[in-house]
């Protein structure tokens, strides 16, 4: 064991050594992003929904999809909106 000893003392020794951490570090990582990007599981998709359920109410507004810039208008100009506890006059 006192030889072992020894040998490391040598500083070119300690440098080799250093580099074969590295380069054992490098592969793998290297395998690792091999694993996990270039060979996905097969299980790993996330399901894909035909139409996702979206609803309001009160007066509220649903948004379901990609709405980005779209314009959302709520209520009429025709009439005023009702919500809870109004009511519409009838004549």
């Amino acid at each position: 064991m006192g030889s072992f000893w020894n040998w490391l003392k040598d500083p070119d020794n300690r440098a080799i050594l250093g580099w074969l951490g590295g380069g054992i570090a490098v592969v793998i990582g290297g395998l690792w992003t091999a694993i996990v990007y270039v060979l996905p599981l097969k299980d790993s998709k996330p399901e894909v929904s035909p139409a996702a359920a979206v609803s309001a109410s009160g007066g509220g507004v649903a948004v379901g999809g990609n709405v980005m810039n779209s314009t959302v208008t709520a209520g009429s100009q025709a009439s005023p909106a009702t919500g809870p506890g109004k009511s519409q006059s009838q004549p």
